[in-house]
């Protein structure tokens, strides 16, 4: 308890005493506090003043449909862990959560972080079977590197990218040869950037 209270009640000469204890508030944060969309990933919950039960504390999301938790795991009464899968929407910015976790009246608080996953589009976005083109791509949320970002393309992708020069951490220039005789239709293919893997959409036309 933080403090004992008294209360006196009065009535007359009559005097009643009584009293209660003024308890911290629950506190808990969260480990890591943000991550991408598109993952899966364990949180760990740290906490103090708290009481945390199996099969009587709970964990839920208020509001929103970006974090999606799948488990919760009881560690002890100042401990536990959440399996949670972030669904990739393509966000158009970072958005923050409050999960929630309750033990009968006991409720505490934390803020989690969905950042959005990068991607990027292509001007022109259509290439004609057997053409050439340079293609400027601009990411969103993209950190391209010169020397180190690559372009990766499906199997049977029809197109080939002759050469990519980085602009900037979010335009890149790019050579790119489509096959006589691929199937009309959009192809999507890879900016890589070490770990990071931004999709983006070419369209091959006849």
């Amino acid at each position: 308890p933080i403090a004992p209270v008294t209360i006196y009640l009065v009535t007359g000469t009559e005097v009643v005493m009584g009293g209660f204890d003024v308890l911290h508030a629950p506190e808990i944060s969260l480990a890591p506090a943000q991550a991408m969309e598109g993952r899966s990933l364990i949180i760990a919950v740290h906490s103090a003043y708290t009481h945390f039960e199996s099969g009587v504390t709970t964990a839920t999301v208020a509001g929103g449909s970006e974090i999606r938790i799948d488990a919760l795991r009881i560690l002890g009464p100042e401990g536990a862990e959440l399996d949670v899968t972030l669904p990739k929407t393509f966000l158009p910015a970072e958005v923050s959560r409050e999960i929630v976790v309750a033990t009968r009246w006991e409720i505490a608080r934390a803020s989690f972080i969905v950042l959005p996953a990068p991607r990027f589009a292509l001007a022109p976005a259509e290439l004609p079977q057997g053409g050439a083109a340079q293609l400027l791509a601009t990411g969103e949320f993209t950190h391209f590197v010169g020397g180190v970002t690559r372009a990766v393309l499906p199997p049977n992708a029809g197109f080939a990218v002759v050469w990519l020069e980085v602009l900037s951490p979010a335009t890149a220039l790019l050579a790119v040869h489509a096959d006589f005789a691929p199937p009309e239709g959009p192809r999507t293919f890879s900016l890589v950037t070490e770990t990071e893997d931004a999709p983006g959409t070419l369209t091959i036309v006849p």
